[in-house]
């Protein structure tokens, strides 16, 4: 089930970003922090407010094997430290509540 679901994540963001799905820098907060229920569409997105003013995206703890059908950049075993203007998280819960906030720096 686990697989299924990253599976078609995968998918979606293919199909959202065609050819550019493969410059983006993908990883999951809820690797570190685990599952925090409602909260973690909070966390992630000050952890996406923090990417942005630090300039740093961090890793996919814990994932070191690759999945031949998710073959995307998931920012594995270490972070990167890169020029960060839009991240961009996503929230599904339970029933179908699902949503997606991006967040952009502030240029004047």
């Amino acid at each position: 089930m686990l697989e299924e679901l990253e599976h078609a994540k995968a998918r979606a963001i293919k199909r959202a970003f065609g050819k550019a799905a493969y410059d983006v820098h993908i990883n999951s907060t809820k690797s570190m922090v685990g599952h925090m229920f409602a909260g973690g569409g909070a966390v992630e997105l000050i952890t996406c407010i923090q990417s942005i003013n630090e300039n740093y995206i961090h890793p996919t703890v814990g994932l070191s094997e690759d999945d031949p059908e998710c073959d995307l950049d998931y920012t594995k075993r270490a972070g990167i430290q890169m020029s960060v203007n839009i991240a961009m998280s996503n929230s599904l819960g339970f029933g179908g509540h699902n949503a997606t906030v991006l967040v952009k720096k502030y240029m004047d």
